[in-house]
């Protein structure tokens, strides 16, 4: 793109490739838009996009996308030099790669498997299983008396263990170091060091390997589908990777083990709820996903994605959630903050009540939007996906994908912190009739297609923004309510928060859905201007002579018997060839 060779040529200097660090990267080639990206020059440029035309601002004329992670700022290439002496990225430089950045610090093991796995030092299950016997290594110092010490041991055996792969990977790589400094490194700033150690052999061009397996996605890739729409489910999930597989045994035996619990320990009627939650995602998945546009992207990103969500993205907003909640709560005093049903709780103890709305103002857009919207953000943000988001669709499918998984592990929490089984009933169907973070990460998808398939320049904060803004509006609406009407009985509550949850829902969705229908009308209109310019451009140079509502006369080509016909109405192209051997053959550009 013209974007890229303007950056190319402000920034390139006269500098030697020994001084060099860091070079502009190039433009993508037509004939290449089929091929994985290099890991080893480029960084950031993971689940890749679009090879389909987008528009340019809005003028309507389009032009190909970036073939770049639809969720990622523009990639960082990096020059390789075998004999540099040292790493090539800083210590501190986490957030330079994203994608290493998120797996050290909310699952270091992963990522660090993966690293020693693509530099060849030890398979990807060995270094999993090492590190889980070191960390559950100091239990028995709790039958022995001293599990304080256990503790300390086990901790420091696992730096010393981490500190030994680092030096294995420098003396590899031709870094000057030792081993003391390398256990340091470990000691005061492990997921730095675990993300250092990531970038440098994806820098140095390592063959690139799927998380838990070991599986070299990139060199022999997942086998393709014919005619995937159609396909059934089971030739998808033979199409799907091992790390996949392998989640879904995961969470089945998570779910087992948690039934079991409370089967053992709570009411047996418990169990029914465990069901109910899954089944309103599944069926908002079904319908964006498996029933349309199952072509979109393989049934094995959907996997992934949906377990991040489920796993790693609930485990982060939940911690960061509760640690800014305690903090602030600690900071305003108002830990006495509850909700009273009826007049008899008169024994607890209110702060003011402009600051409890104050309070749950802030908690509702600074904590529960902004943290839980950002993690959300992150999940396809931070995954590397060996298949690209290519289209709208995709794009919007990966985000809500990712959301419903988080959805289902929120729900399960919330739930089951229902005093009695009509408490959980109504978080249940409060939880169950409004699936408020899909609508909110379809929200996200609009300001991302914006920004990679439109062309129109959209800061990070313009894609969260939205989303944050709807999310807060919902969370503050319910708690305040629920406050304003502490006194009242709890059948009116109930009545009172779930109509405006009601109402909230129906509202987001049609807003939501009236914005991605009317950009894919204008990205339609797009692509159907670039068809008509690149079809009849000889014959029309100026594209002002198109007439975007009316038919182009039939242009006949000399020296050939083929001719052409471009019928160009409702924002799309289509396309009719004929010959004297062929019947017709409609394309459409959808």
């Amino acid at each position: 793109p013209s974007s890229l060779r303007a950056l190319a040529m402000e920034t390139k200097t006269d500098a030697s490739l020994e001084d060099a660090t860091e070079i502009p990267l190039q433009a993508p080639q037509p004939e290449i838009l089929n091929q994985q990206p290099q890991p080893e020059l480029v960084l950031n440029a993971l689940p890749v996009v679009a090879a389909v035309p987008v528009m340019q601002g809005a003028e309507g004329v389009g032009r190909e996308a970036q073939l770049r992670n639809p969720c990622m700022p523009p990639p960082i290439a990096i020059v390789y030099q075998p004999d540099l002496g040292h790493w090539h990225t800083n210590i501190c430089d986490c957030c330079r790669e994203e994608e290493t950045c998120w797996w050290a610090w909310w699952c270091p093991v992963l990522i660090h498997a993966r690293t020693v796995d693509s530099a060849g030092i030890m398979d990807s299950w060995k270094d999993i299983v090492i590190h889980i016997g070191i960390y559950i290594s100091w239990i028995p110092s709790i039958f022995l008396g001293f599990p304080i010490i256990g503790v300390i041991l086990s901790r420091v055996g696992l730096k010393l263990y981490r500190a030994g792969l680092r030096s294995r990977l420098r003396e590899t790589s031709n870094i000057f170091g030792s081993f003391c400094l390398d256990f340091i490194m470990h000691c005061f700033c492990s997921y730095c060091a675990i993300s250092q150690e990531a970038r440098e052999v994806k820098i140095a061009g390592k063959p690139y390997r799927d998380l838990a397996t070991g599986q070299d996605l990139v060199s022999n890739p997942l086998p393709g589908i014919p005619n995937a729409r159609n396909a059934s489910i089971c030739a998808h999930f033979k199409a799907i990777s091992k790390c996949s597989y392998i989640l879904i045994f995961l969470g089945i035996l998570y779910y087992m083990i948690e039934i079991t619990i409370i089967a053992c320990f709570a009411d047996p009627a418990e169990i029914a709820f465990y069901p109910m939650v899954m089944i309103i995602p599944l069926i908002i998945l079904y319908f964006i996903y498996w029933r349309r546009n199952r072509e979109e992207i393989p049934l094995d990103t959907i996997i992934k994605l949906f377990m991040v969500g489920a796993t790693v993205s609930a485990l982060a907003a939940g911690l960061i959630n509760t640690v800014l909640i305690v903090l602030f709560m600690l900071l305003f005093g108002t830990t006495n903050i509850q909700v009273q049903n009826s007049e008899d709780d008169n024994d607890i103890s209110y702060p003011p009540e402009i600051l409890v709305y104050f309070v749950l103002f802030v908690i509702s857009y600074g904590v529960a939007g902004l943290v839980e919207e950002s993690i959300k953000h992150l999940i396809v943000r931070g995954c590397w996906l060996p298949h690209r988001l290519r289209s709208p669709q995709a794009v919007t499918i990966a985000l809500v994908t990712g959301a419903l998984g988080f959805t289902v592990r929120e729900n399960i929490e919330y739930i089951f912190r229902g005093r009695t089984t009509g408490d959980m009933f109504k978080i249940l169907g409060l939880r169950a009739i409004t699936p408020a973070h899909a609508i909110f990460a379809a929200l996200q998808a609009y300001g991302v297609i914006r920004r990679d398939f439109e062309n129109i320049e959209t800061p990070l904060y313009q894609i969260l923004g939205p989303a944050i803004f709807m999310h807060g509006t919902f969370d503050f609406v319910l708690m305040s309510v629920a406050f304003a009407l502490r006194y009242e009985d709890e059948f009116t509550l109930t009545i009172v928060e779930l109509s405006l949850a009601v109402v909230m829902t129906v509202g987001g969705s049609v807003l939501v859905l009236w914005l991605l229908r009317e950009q894919g009308n204008r990205l339609r209109q797009g692509q159907a201007a670039v068809a008509l310019r690149d079809l009849i451009g000889d014959g029309h140079q100026n594209e002002s002579e198109l007439d975007p509502t009316g038919d182009v006369e039939p242009e006949e080509h000399v020296g050939g018997e083929a001719k052409r016909s471009v019928d160009y109405e409702e924002g799309y192209a289509r396309l009719v060839t004929e010959d004297d051997d062929h019947d017709h053959e409609d394309v459409l550009l959808n």
